[in-house]
């Protein structure tokens, strides 16, 4: 009777190990199946905001690189959206607003690109926004300890692995 009672007590305990331990897996499984589109995304940021960046040190913009920053700001923006809707941080809140600040500045950049170009000030006031855009791309890759340029930094320094993606994505240590 008493190795009845103690598989009883064991068999119920033991499902729910099994059930979390399999739903972790699967749900870690679907986390590096979407690693791809996040490194997409984040490429896709990188060069819009390099495009922007190389043109806000003009002193002087044509309707193109007007056109060109609008359309860094725009996309940038629309991209931190989706990102923070699918891999958002909720119990991060450093981490939330310096999603809001990335997205927030690059919609100004669009906006002062779309409405303000040719104006007195308007040249500045968009490079202040691509400033505000590196700030806040920069204080977040700091925040998850993500190198943006991994290559400066020495073989086994950094944790990086050769696809440019933490094991541990982002878990703070």
């Amino acid at each position: 009777m008493a190795r009845v009672f103690k598989l009883n007590r064991i068999f119920p305990v033991l499902c729910v190990f099994v059930v979390v331990l399999g739903c972790s897996f699967f749900a870690r499984a679907d986390v590096k199946k979407s690693v791809p589109e996040l490194m997409q995304w984040m490429k896709d940021i990188d060069l819009k905001y390099k495009k922007g960046e190389v043109i806000s040190g003009y002193f002087e913009y044509d309707d193109e690189n007007w056109d060109d920053l609008l359309d860094a700001g725009t996309t940038i923006a629309e991209i931190t959206e989706k990102v923070q809707a699918k891999y958002g941080r909720p119990e991060n809140k450093d981490y939330q607003k310096l999603m809001e600040l990335m997205r927030a500045a690059a919609e100004k950049m669009g906006q002062i690109a779309k409405n303000e170009r040719g104006k007195a000030g308007a040249l500045e006031d968009v490079q202040w926004q691509v400033r505000l855009l590196r700030n806040s791309c920069a204080n977040c890759h700091k925040l998850l300890k993500i190198h943006i340029y991994p290559n400066l930094y020495p073989e086994g320094k950094h944790r990086l692995r050769s696809g440019g993606v933490y094991d541990d994505w982002g878990k703070p240590d």
